[in-house]
């Protein structure tokens, strides 16, 4: 079979790479090494996949280079992380200590 694109691992970078090259109209191979795909992503919030924070900045990531990573956010924010995540029909919750969890958990 012939692929536009083949991505190793099926981590939180890797299906989201996945799902946005396919919704180009890629066709695409992803290769994960783990029996279920996106078991790491699981133990972000103890198993129920903490998907963002009610607040992000900079500060919150160790990095020589912040300037990169203050980029980052200013071009994908956590409110666009959660209305990525409505547009694939998952609901998110807002618990008491600032984060956002999958309403199924």
């Amino acid at each position: 079979m012939v692929y536009d694109v083949i991505i190793v691992g099926a981590g939180a970078a890797g299906l989201m790479t996945a799902i946005q090259a396919a919704e180009a109209g890629l066709k695409v191979l992803l290769l994960e090494g783990q029996q279920k795909v996106g078991a790491k992503i699981l133990m972000s919030g103890g198993t129920r996949c903490n998907v963002t924070n009610k607040t992000v900045t900079e500060k919150d990531f160790n990095s020589e280079q912040i300037i990169y990573v203050r980029n980052i956010l200013r071009s994908f924010s956590n409110a666009d992380t959660i209305d990525f995540f409505k547009g694939l029909g998952v609901e998110l919750i807002l618990e008491p200590t600032g984060k956002y969890f999958p309403s199924t958990n």
